[in-house]
């Protein structure tokens, strides 16, 4: 076993202590800078989604794991609530969850696209939504109008989608 002894004259124990807390500060950092890019890749990536053209966004839903008509059933500019009621909330948890910061539009305008899908397992009824603000993709869903419909994100059910 070896020990080792410096000195260290007392007016430049603060100047080592300062240096040394510098280090396991900018070290912290880093490790949890990685971690927060890590977990938040999806977000990102859907967040700068960008749909200019119909093409763009029926590329999207592609993405998501749908087939879906070529043209929109509807297109509609929506009026998004700026006070949200509870309903409203379920469709920001489920926006959050996907990575779409849709909580952020509130009281704004945006345009909702509707299209019919195409492949969804053992149901020709089901449409998906894409809710768009200049020209960036800002949420989304795919539901059943029907009277026992349904609603869920924009991932296929059967794991092809890829948000």
């Amino acid at each position: 076993m070896f020990i080792i002894t410096a000195r260290l004259p007392m007016k430049r124990l603060p100047y080592l202590v300062a240096a040394t807390a510098l280090v396991v500060c900018c070290s912290l950092s880093l490790t949890l800078a990685n971690q927060s890019v890590q977990s938040s890749e999806t977000v990102s990536t859907l967040v700068q989604t960008k749909a200019k053209t119909n093409e763009d966004r029926i590329a999207f839903l592609q993405h998501c794991g749908w087939t879906v008509q070529e043209e929109p059933v509807s297109v509609e500019d929506l009026q998004l609530p700026a006070v949200s009621d509870q309903s409203f909330q379920t469709l920001l948890a489920l926006q959050q969850e996907q990575g779409f910061p849709l909580s952020d539009y509130a009281g704004q305008t945006v345009k909702r696209y509707t299209y019919q899908i195409t492949n969804y397992p053992n149901n020709p009824n089901v449409l998906a939504q894409l809710l768009i603000h200049k020209s960036t993709i800002i949420g989304g869903l795919v539901f059943s109008p029907e009277l026992d419909g349904f609603l869920h994100g924009l991932s296929a059910p059967n794991g092809e989608g890829h948000l």
